[in-house]
């Protein structure tokens, strides 16, 4: 079963007032002609079982709904917020459809251009942006934002739905930092190879030019344990210094290094 058609069938079972009943209905038969669209067209049947379930003992319901739905502001029948929850459960019933969470974070609804400023005034409501697309299929209103998916989710009444797309939600944010942590390790692990490798052919330099021994004593301290640890850290020559000093101190000798190691490269050369 997909993950769109589970969220219907949790809100096939959410109870209702009889004017949220009306606003449900209301929203059913204005998106019914966009069911069967979504979920290889499971949408239709699910939407008539949705009608036979709000108007089961309630035959006069239909009245009510169709009034609405003549009139040319149907939004007359979910001024308040538990009828336009409904509304947008209706409308999701009959033309919703929802991306697995842990593939992606995408949540649609089909909406046909007369009733699609109705959806947007509603989702405006619970401060809701969808945004828009135009399809060979017809008109659709979608969110890519995980955090208004999940409000949508629990709007409509599928809260079992919701926790499974929060826990989707979590399991990808620790994923992303792992990933992240993984990443900034392997680049911090470059930068020491790679610095680690500058120093040591500055040092080279000089052991072939002045040699070692022409160094200050401090220098050329640093400069035989960097030769002996090429893959040790700024904090782990530090740590071998006697006595010990601070990672800047051990960077500001090899950048003395470097100086020296320049100057006579640019002799040789000029030479």
């Amino acid at each position: 079963m997909s993950f769109s058609l589970q969220v219907k069938k949790e809100l096939l079972k959410v109870s209702s007032s009889r004017h949220c009943k009306i606003a449900e209905l209301t929203a059913i038969k204005a998106f019914i002609k966009d069911a069967g669209k979504t979920d290889a067209g499971t949408a239709a049947s699910l939407a008539k079982k949705r009608i036979e379930q709000l108007t089961k003992d309630d035959s006069a319901i239909f009245d009510a709904v169709s009034l609405a739905n003549n009139s040319n502001e149907n939004l007359t029948t979910v001024k308040s917020e538990c009828c336009k929850r409904a509304y947008i459960r209706g409308a999701y019933i009959c033309g919703g459809t929802m991306v697995h969470p842990k593939k992606t974070y995408h949540l649609e609804f089909a909406a046909g251009p007369s009733y699609k400023k109705n959806l947007i005034e509603i989702f405006a409501f619970f401060d809701l942006s969808p945004k828009e697309h135009s399809r060979k299929t017809g008109e659709i209103l979608y969110f890519k934002e995980a955090e208004q998916i999940s409000t949508v989710l629990n709007i409509m009444g599928a809260h079992i739905a919701m926790m499974e797309f929060e826990n989707c939600r979590v399991d990808k944010d620790v994923n992303n930092a792992i990933n992240r942590a993984a990443n900034a390790a392997a680049a911090n692990e470059d930068k020491v190879i790679s610095a680690s490798a500058r120093h040591i052919k500055d040092i080279l330099d000089i052991q072939k030019t002045i040699g070692l021994s022409a160094l200050d004593k401090n220098l050329a301290e640093v400069a035989k344990i960097r030769l002996d640890n090429p893959l040790a850290s700024l904090e782990d020559i530090a740590n071998r210094l006697k006595p010990p000093i601070s990672k800047s101190g051990v960077n500001h000798r090899l950048k003395k290094i470097s100086e020296v190691a320049e100057k006579y490269r640019k002799i040789h050369t000029e030479s």
